[in-house]
């Protein structure tokens, strides 16, 4: 009788060995699946934003300077910019600009820059897709 419990130790010895090595694969095989999903989600929500900003373009149609500086602001993009998306700039310096609003593919938005006279300045406009730059007249 003794002999056969000898036989039987290294067989289940082995089995209980090829259990852990199955179960720590299958635990493997989950995780580097999920990884991958994980970095396919980034990836792709990345490729999401960067196309959107791409069709978010604006170009200056006018800057008259005065009293109150006026700009016309066009979106000539395939995207809604929102207006604070927008930055203007003024010889390197921020300004606010009274009007801006969202503006729509296609649209005009006039906005203006009050008590401030842009006047012989370089005028710079920015949106998430490019940027204008022209001189205030």
């Amino acid at each position: 009788m003794t002999a056969n419990k000898k036989g039987i130790t290294p067989i289940i010895a082995i089995v209980l060995l090829l259990m852990i090595t199955i179960s720590m694969v299958g635990f493997a095989w989950i995780w580097f699946q999920r990884l991958g999903a994980s970095a396919m989600e980034s990836v792709s929500a990345g490729m999401n934003n960067q196309t959107q900003s791409i069709g978010k373009i604006i170009s200056i149609d006018n800057a008259n300077g005065g009293a109150d500086s006026v700009i016309s602001i066009r979106n000539i993009g395939t995207q809604e910019i929102k207006s604070n998306e927008i930055g203007i700039y003024v010889d390197g310096n921020a300004k606010s600009c009274a009007g801006l609003t969202d503006i729509l593919p296609g649209q005009v938005v006039d906005c203006t820059i009050a008590g401030y006279d842009c006047a012989g300045k370089i005028l710079k406009v920015t949106a998430p897709g490019n940027y204008d730059e022209i001189m205030c007249r």
